[in-house]
């Protein structure tokens, strides 16, 4: 809602008409990037702030969100006078935020339902009071007079999204479709908020029904969800934006611009368990409730969805597409003519081509064996950036012809996944007439050999499936020595794409240029071309000095061009690329950022972490790695002699207590009941270190120690180019960027594309530290403390918990305590190094055992932040960047997974870059880091929904007896082997 401004001051004071005693305050408070209000900046004035004035009936708090429309704006009124709270407690019974210690309402509530306030008015004696109440309900209408205004404007029917809240009235009974049936059901309004959800923001009603549950009626909470939406004109252009997928974790949005194929038919065969349509000539059963109809009648095209089913050729996803984001693909006459290949190149390939795909194709002489041998196979060999892939793209435009890409990777390493993925690829590049692209093929190219049956059977698996192929077929590599003769045999033509020579180096500086808008003229073309450079390389410094000119708000120029090639090591005196080692820089030096150094850590590669503090020291409380992670660990270098160094404690189990301190439940903790691992506890504080002893330890065998460099906050990230800027300017590059830096992270920005905020949970944790000594005279504490039998001892109530377990050598007892955020008795922050209040804390539970109360009083310092997570993100990877860790999907602390989930991230990244020898491609990191992204999504997001669910209510409200239990899903979380076992068996599930 717009918020009009009656003064622009902050602390503007209202008096009394009939006396000169302050009534209310208003004050512009602003919100800030650490999730509190505070208060706006203004000019400099002499009004009273709202705590010097304690008499006043109310304070309005004019809130507005930076870098957001005004229609998100919105006033909180915050009660000060004990008959008002009362009054207003009245509409607003179940309110939680009018039972706080200070009292406030949202004035959208209070205006919705003026008419029940002012009927309460007319009842009120007391003429004094009677006149303050007045004052009250007055200023709301005066700040909503506009609403009406608006909404007698609209068409009628109509409502802006923005102004929603302006017809639900808390209380008030409403009509919906029942979620089963489709028939109408009653539900009753309790609250209304606007939510910001990885599908878009969302209007979203929180209501209630109830349900006879065989014994008696529950009262059944549910939510109903208006998507935001606006007036917009339809614009045609290529694809852009987002489409959507769904999968069992619910829908999720992935950036779609390009080509894309619109295909409902093979959508359904390609994903039978998204199809939700009934049975078709080609599907031999469905329990779907959809009826087919024989005509579709055009009055009815208003009914149909606003999406279509098809598949992005550049993400390589299907999906569910925007119609109104559809428009024909501008093809792009000279795109032959601009590659830079000999012209005896350009002129076989556009031959074989255009006879292929036209009416000549029946005058060229066919194979013996009818359907055999009629496709266009070619291959492309030589080093990355030599015009192979462009190439392949200007066939496709030439055409007009979708292109599919499709990477060794994605086919699979055995032979059962080969076939099902090549047979499945190849029947939609023949359904689509689509030019087929294969590229960095090498491994099922290469010469069969009997030492190595399984590598020959991909081979033989790619040559006989490749020989009924009848469309045109691209095999890109880097090598061809190597290749198995039968292949040569059945290729149309073989071309060498050579390192670019100086002359094909200056077209290509001057192709480039051009296209940036500039005049080649003022540019020494001659000395770009010197440098030896491939094509993409010469695309990026192009595109990088493109960038500095504009920055700096100049023309670009040589000098923008001399100064980035300088950096970027192009010179002709520095080291050849090849020569180059692999760079790796991990943003964010936590838990995950060292993990993934020690695990990627191999000869010829550099790796650095950028660490933002400037000592490169954790804070905080005890953690846990789970079994799952232990194991990990294991193999990456953590012995029983360094664990002993560190303190470390392998876990008993848990110990579960109820508010009335008996203890309820026991769960041992043992390697063989943990499929094979340890539940280990640690400070936080030495776990950092054990792993920065690692990952900085001289080991020959290991390559060079990783490089921490401290305070070095990363700004930015542009994926793409492969580059991090720092908050200092310094801007770094790298074959590969990990983004492990936190919830708040950077690198996830240049990976999305947009600035994705972690939500809150509805829980906040106080966390507490206290020495061994301090506390001999508790038994009940002193006995956790057992460096023989150490266990993890959970007190649990309805809706709060203490979670407790000894560290470093069970010289400290660690103790987190979650409290609902509605129950809190002071507002919480997501900085993990705020303060909370003991008092408020002890008030939190009062109903816990006293020992855990005298136990909390004696910590010397508390902690207190608000837990937040991230919804599934749609991807993890965009060029040469990832985001692992908390910054991919950062959870809930309820099963103690989100360090071992950010090893589990960094073991893959080992594990599918093991193999990568010398400085890799583009190509090959995109490739991987799909792969790695495949093998830990489905997982990761899985245990973030089963932390989630570990945070509901432990009891039934009824009684003490605890119902929830904390080893729920244990089987799921421990029974893990590594991201390469993972990946084998989502791939054999998907051959099956």
């Amino acid at each position: 809602m717009a918020v009009p401004s009656t003064n622009g001051v902050n602390g503007n004071v209202h008096h009394d008409r009939h006396s000169s005693t302050p009534i209310f305050t208003e004050v512009d408070q602003v919100y800030t990037n650490t999730g509190q209000w505070a208060e706006a900046p203004v000019a400099t004035t002499k009004s009273q702030t709202p705590s010097a004035q304690p008499d006043k009936l109310f304070v309005a708090y004019r809130r507005s969100y930076p870098l957001r429309s005004e229609d998100d704006s919105f006033i909180w009124l915050e009660l000060r006078h004990k008959r008002l709270q009362e009054l207003v407690k009245a509409l607003f019974p179940t309110a939680g935020s009018l039972y706080t210690s200070t009292p406030g309402v949202d004035a959208r509530d209070v205006y919705v339902k003026r008419e029940a306030f002012n009927q309460l008015l007319a009842e009120i004696e007391d003429g004094e009071f009677k006149d303050k109440a007045r004052e009250f309900i007055d200023y709301v209408e005066r700040q909503f007079d506009y609403v009406s205004r608006k909404l007698q404007s609209y068409p009628e029917g109509t409502v802006s999204w923005h102004l929603l809240w302006s017809l639900f009235e808390t209380g008030e009974d409403v009509e919906s479709i029942h979620d089963v049936t489709g028939e109408i059901i009653a539900l009753t309004v309790n609250s209304w908020s606007y939510a910001q959800e990885s599908m878009g923001r969302f209007f979203v009603l929180h209501c209630h029904f109830y349900q006879w549950a065989g014994t008696t009626f529950h009262k059944i909470p549910i939510t109903r969800k208006v998507q935001e939406f606006t007036h917009t004109t339809e614009t045609h252009t290529n694809y852009q934006g987002f489409f959507f997928t769904r999968a069992f974790t619910g829908a999720s949005k992935v950036l779609g611009d390009g080509q894309i194929v619109l295909d409902v038919k093979s959508f359904r065969r390609c994903n039978p368990t998204l199809d939700h349509w009934s049975r078709s000539s080609w599907q031999s059963s469905s329990s779907s409730t959809s009826q087919p109809i024989e005509s579709f009648d055009e009055q009815h095209l208003h009914l149909l969805p606003p999406t279509l089913h098809g598949f992005s050729l550049r993400a390589k996803r299907w999906g569910e597409f925007l119609v109104s984001h559809v428009s024909p693909i501008v093809w792009r006459e000279e795109a032959f003519a601009g590659l830079v290949i000999p012209p005896s190149y350009r002129r076989i390939i556009r031959a074989l081509v255009t006879v292929h795909s036209s009416e000549l194709k029946g005058q060229i002489m066919k194979d013996a064996v009818e359907g055999k041998g009629n496709g266009l196979v070619m291959a492309l060999y030589g080093k990355p950036g030599t015009g192979k892939t462009l190439t392949a793209e200007a066939v496709a435009e030439h055409l007009r012809r979708p292109l599919y890409v499709a990477s060794a990777g994605e086919l699979g390493t055995t032979p059962q996944i080969l076939e099902k993925q090549l047979k499945d690829i190849l029947e939609l590049a023949t359904l689509w007439n689509a030019v087929l692209l294969i590229d960095e093929a090498d491994i099922f190219l290469t010469k069969r050999n009997v030492q190595q049956l399984e590598r020959s059977a991909l081979v033989g698996i790619f040559l006989r499936m490749l020989e009924y192929f009848s469309g045109v077929l691209i095999l890109t590599t880097n090598h061809i020595d190597q290749f198995d003769e039968a292949f040569l045999s059945r290729f149309a033509v073989v071309l060498k794409f050579d390192d670019l020579d100086q002359p094909s180096r200056r077209v290509l500086w001057e192709q480039f240029i051009i296209r940036s808008g500039h005049d080649v003229a003022v540019f020494d073309l001659d000395r770009l071309a010197s440098f030896k450079m491939n094509g993409r390389e010469i695309k990026h410094a192009v595109q990088t000095a493109q960038a500095v000119s504009l920055v700096e708000h100049e023309k670009l120029g040589m000098v923008h061009l001399e100064e980035v090639l300088s950096i970027t090591n192009r010179v002709p005196h520095i080291m050849p690329t090849s020569d180059l080692p692999f760079r790796i820089l991990i943003a964010g030096g936590g838990i995950a950022g060292l993990a993934t150094a020690i695990a990627l850590r191999a000869p010829g590669r550099e790796i650095i972490v950028l660490e933002a503090s400037k000592m490169n020291k954790e804070v905080g409380a005890a953690i846990s790695l789970q079994p799952n992670a232990s194991k990990i660990m294991a193999k990456l270098g953590f012995t029983d002699e360094l664990l002993k160094k560190y303190g470390a404690l392998v876990d008993g189990g848990f110990q579960i207590y109820g508010t009335d301190g008996t203890r309820q439940l026991q769960i041992p903790s043992t390697r063989e009941g943990n499929f094979g691992g340890d539940r280990v506890l640690y400070h936080r504080v030495d776990l950092h270190d054990l792993l920065k002893e690692l990952a900085t330890a001289e080991n020959p065998s290991k390559g060079s120690p990783a490089e921490i460099r401290v305070a070095s906050r990363v700004a930015s990230c542009d994926a793409e180019a492969g580059t991090l800027t720092l908050e200092s300017g310094e801007t770094l590059s790298g074959d590969l960027i990990i983004g492990a830096d936190g919830i708040h992270s950077k690198v996830r920005e240049g990976v999305i594309g947009k600035k994705v905020d972690a939500v809150p949970t509805g829980l906040s944790a106080y966390r507490l530290i206290i020495p061994k000594e301090l506390f001999p005279h508790l038994p009940h504490a002193y006995a956790q403390m057992n460096t023989k039998d150490p266990w993890t001892t959970m007190l649990m109530g309805h809706s709060r918990r203490v979670i407790m377990g000894p560290c470093r050598n069970a010289e400290l007892l660690s103790i987190v305590a979650l409290v609902p955020d509605e129950h809190m008795h002071e507002q919480s922050q997501d900085s993990w190094t705020s303060e909370g209040s003991m008092a408020h804390l002890l008030e939190s539970f009062e109903i816990f055992p006293d020992w855990i109360k005298q136990l909390f009083a004696l910590t010397p310092s508390l902690g207190l932040w608000q837990l937040r997570d991230l919804d599934p993100l749609p991807t993890w990877h965009k060029g040469a960047a990832i985001v692992i860790g908390d910054a991919a999907h950062a959870m809930l602390p309820t099963q103690g997974q989100g360090a071992s989930q950010s090893i589990e991230d960094a073991e893959a990244l080992g594990a599918f870059f093991a193999d990568v020898k010398g400085r890799p491609s583009k190509e090959q990191v995109s490739a991987i880091l799909e792969e790695v992204y495949q093998a830990r999504v489905e997982r990761a997001t899985l245990i973030q929904a089963y932390s989630r669910q570990q945070a509901r209510p432990a009891t039934d409200g009824k009684s003490l007896k605890i119902t929830l239990n904390p080893g729920e899903f244990n089987a799921y979380n421990l029974k893990y082997n590594g991201a390469k076992e993972c990946r084998k068996q989502q791939l054999e599930k998907v051959a099956a």
